[in-house]
């Protein structure tokens, strides 16, 4: 049976209607705007050697005490990942190429010094993101990696930025993001391979509109 996906506009109708209520609960100005960069994804992995992997991120990003020195950001991003492993399952060296396509939805603290019409901040929470999907090279054990990996992934995001206003309720933003993974994306063994956790960089760049003033 094949089941339809709901489609984008009902999905950006219920984000902003989640948005108007967070908004609602004190938290006084809100804003909202597209987010995007890039994404230096690598993994840890318990067994074999990584290396990283030039990937991107592109989303929405809402705010919420937007002119408070604390705010709470929710940004939900479709974010590419991967890694090249050098495994050696059976004493023999496989090269595998994974890419992995995730729907992300990182829950940020934001804490801010300046003024507000130029400030610096330092944010840190928690990183939900459930896997789109994925494609891997790795010979003989390539079904065995497809069918073994996880659907969800949670970490944290660390990291730090600055905002300027460029136009009375307009603010560009700049920062600067690490995501510690910490569950193992494999349900299943791998053989040669172990577990692997999610480790990405991320430079991001944004545009927040003030919505509005509660």
């Amino acid at each position: 049976m094949i089941v339809e996906s709901k489609p984008i506009s009902y999905r950006l109708r219920n984000f902003l209607t989640l948005c108007a209520i967070i908004a609602g609960l004190g938290f006084g100005e809100w804003g909202m705007g597209p987010i995007g960069g890039i994404n230096f994804a690598n993994a840890d992995i318990t067994e074999g050697e990584a290396e990283g992997h030039l990937g991107w991120a592109a989303g929405l990003s809402a705010e919420f005490g937007f002119g408070k020195p604390i705010s709470l950001a929710i940004q939900p991003m479709y974010v590419t990942r991967g890694s090249d492993f050098t495994i050696t399952p059976d004493e023999v060296e496989i090269t595998g190429r994974p890419r992995l396509t995730y729907l992300s939805l990182p829950v940020l603290f934001k804490l801010k010094f300046g003024n507000p019409d130029a400030f610096g901040f330092v944010f840190a929470g928690p990183n939900f993101a459930y896997n789109l999907t994925v494609e891997a090279d790795f010979d003989e054990v390539t079904e065995d990696f497809e069918s073994a990996l996880a659907p969800l992934d949670m970490g944290v995001d660390v990291g730090a930025g600055f905002s300027f206003r460029v136009a009375p309720t307009v603010l560009l933003g700049l920062d600067a993001r690490y995501t510690h993974g910490f569950i193992d994306l494999l349900e299943d063994e791998v053989p040669g391979l172990g577990g692997i956790q999610t480790r990405d960089i991320k430079i991001l760049a944004s545009l927040v509109f003030e919505m509005w003033a509660m």
